[in-house]
């Protein structure tokens, strides 16, 4: 799939509102508390229970390099040890019909909760990612 098109997907709320459709097995609901989908969008996901909610804020929309940043606001580890949490996707074009789909996942924990290792949580982006390429 052409990096273009695949970036249309990623790069607003379309594959939110998707999932939210889609992977009722993964996300409970999806509420939009602030903005369209631009840089400043606040987005809660509640997955399904036993797993938890997580709020994000996109604080980066470039559609030249086809890169998105959303900051995690709540949830997720930050409810129980990271301090920071970012996700960061790319669209890497492969070739005119060929397309890379990456993410990447940095986060810090905070100093007196090291020894428990709290990992964010990727079951949603990878459910996201293999909903995507279905779509596509």
């Amino acid at each position: 799939m052409p990096a273009s098109e695949v970036w249309e997907l990623y790069r607003n709320l379309r594959l939110l509102e998707l999932a939210a459709n889609e992977l009722k097995n993964v996300v409970q609901s999806l509420q939009v508390l602030k903005g369209d989908g631009g840089v400043g969008t606040v987005v809660k996901t509640t997955l399904v229970p036993g797993i938890s909610s997580y709020t994000e804020k996109f604080t980066v929309i470039d559609d030249q390099k086809r890169v998105k940043v959303a900051q995690g606001l709540e949830g997720d580890c930050l409810a129980f040890g990271c301090s920071v949490l970012n996700l960061r996707l790319e669209i890497i074009e492969k070739s005119q019909n060929s397309s890379i789909i990456k993410y990447t996942v940095s986060y810090s924990v905070k100093k007196e909760f090291q020894a428990k290792d709290p990992k964010p949580t990727i079951q949603k982006l990878e459910a996201m990612i293999q909903l995507s390429k279905e779509y596509l």
